[in-house]
């Protein structure tokens, strides 16, 4: 993995993407979506090459079953990882010699009303405080990646990720990421977006201008203070029994969850980043499986 650069490559935040349409696989403009996430893929790709001509690049595909990619059309340097195993990473196949991370097509956090298809793994999931901080999918990658002390290095999706990338600072001493911005929101299904080619030219420039810093090594690392605590926030559901009802009632044995019905909260605590990381995102995909 040495001279490795990922990119985490979500569909919400990718140039074009509107609505449910595109980024759910039976939906009417998925195809075009994936088209879509496979164009700013690719400019990120040649950005991270102009500055690094002998980068290996791993695109991980982390959008629902992390298999939206057409290997045909993603660039011809580029590696594919696929499908989510038992770890359901964003960042695989991350490990300590990989240099920096890329997020592409990321999207604002729940409780977000502005930002498009805005969510945090889950569309039941109002919010998450990681340390008393308000964090989104981008800041949960930086943290997965923190515990390997490789740093996230570039993000690019709407203008409401864009600002919510202010996690990087309010958490911590890492350095910002290099931001992107190709389309801004009106609503969470209504989008301005830049013209593909400008987007294009946009994201190359940005990547290009993160692998260069980082390799001249301007880029550190998110820094995390341990044990790392978790709330999370679910939102209202259901009529006469919620989905966090249902929720308690599977996990109530587990006194290490401290729950808190009344606002719809539960909170646990990790000795790890990554341990954190996990844990999540095993109560995340259990939040999938439920429902009210």
């Amino acid at each position: 993995m040495q001279n490795t650069y990922i990119i985490s490559a979500d569909i919400e935040g990718i140039s074009g993407v509107v609505d449910s349409s595109y980024s759910n696989s039976d939906g009417k403009h998925y195809s075009l979506a994936c088209k879509y996430m496979t164009s700013d893929i690719n400019a990120v790709v040649e950005g991270i090459l102009d500055s690094d001509p002998d980068a290996k690049i791993v695109v991980r595909d982390a959008h629902g079953s992390a298999n939206n990619v057409d290997l045909l059309s993603l660039h011809p340097r580029a590696y594919l990882m696929q499908g989510w195993g038992t770890s359901f990473s964003m960042v695989a196949p991350l490990e300590k010699s990989v240099r920096g991370v890329f997020l592409v097509g990321y999207h604002a956090g729940g409780g977000n009303s502005c930002g498009v298809l805005a969510h945090t793994f889950s569309s039941n999931i109002a919010e998450v405080k990681i340390n008393g901080v308000v964090a989104n999918e981008a800041s949960l990658a930086a943290i997965h990646a923190a515990h390997y002390s490789v740093p996230i290095v570039f993000l690019s999706g709407d203008d409401e990720a864009v600002l919510e990338a202010n996690y990087f600072s309010k958490s911590s001493t890492a350095s910002a990421p290099v931001l992107v911005t190709v389309k801004k929101s009106f609503a969470r299904n209504s989008v301005l977006s830049l013209p593909l080619a400008e987007a294009s030219a946009l994201l190359r420039k940005g990547a290009k201008e993160a692998s260069a810093k980082l390799l001249q090594k301007k880029f550190a690392p998110l820094k995390v203070k341990l044990p790392i605590s978790f709330e999370i926030k679910l939102y209202n559901t259901g009529y006469r029994k919620s989905l966090y009802q249902h929720f308690y009632e599977l996990l109530s044995f587990d006194n290490t969850l401290k729950f808190d019905p009344p606002n719809y909260t539960f909170r646990f605590k990790e000795t790890t980043a990554l341990r954190g990381i996990q844990r999540f995102n095993m109560l995340a995909t259990l939040l999938y499986s439920l429902k009210d």
